[in-house]
């Protein structure tokens, strides 16, 4: 199995609620030891072709496909890799 960065991780669809920030999404959605502004580029990568990867503000009703993070020790980040 190739760990390149192109591989397809596990993502799973959302759509934004009305009055959601990035910064709402990322609370309900990134591990608890992740910080935040972290999973959030990751979010803004994931989704290039929505205006949040431009810095724009999530807009209500948006698709985003939001990255499932899972957390190990020291802060490493894995990904959970579909196979």
């Amino acid at each position: 199995k190739s760990s390149a960065a192109s591989d397809v991780y596990k993502r799973q669809p959302y759509t934004v609620q009305r009055n959601d920030t990035l910064w709402d999404i990322a609370k309900k959605f990134a591990p608890e030891e992740m910080d935040l502004r972290e999973y959030i580029q990751i979010l803004q990568e994931e989704n290039k072709d929505s205006g949040i990867s431009k810095g724009m503000p999530v807009a209500s009703g948006e698709h985003l496909m939001l990255p499932m993070i899972e957390y190990r020790q020291r802060g490493q980040v894995l990904w959970q890799k579909n196979d």
